[in-house]
């Protein structure tokens, strides 16, 4: 642990903005289903992780904030694109 230090790292499923409600909440659920075997959790824990599902609207939430924190270390360090 490096003191002052914190990342998380995250995977998420996007879809098109046009995708249907009903679309979408299938497959979160089908993603929550998989996430809570014992095969992917043994396989998240080889590598010291572990599953943290969300609702869509939890990783609208997540993706905000991590565009929020890393736009501001962009800023910060004046990191330009090239």
């Amino acid at each position: 642990t490096l003191p002052g230090y914190d990342n998380d790292l995250w995977w998420g499923v996007f879809t098109g903005s046009k995708a249907p409600k009903a679309r979408i909440d299938q497959l979160n659920a089908e993603i929550h289903k998989t996430l809570a075997t014992d095969e992917l959790k043994r396989r998240f824990a080889d590598f010291g992780a572990v599953a943290a599902p969300t609702t869509p609207d939890g990783f609208n939430t997540i993706v905000k904030n991590e565009i929020a924190k890393w736009g501001k270390v962009i800023r910060e360090a004046n990191i330009k694109a090239e």
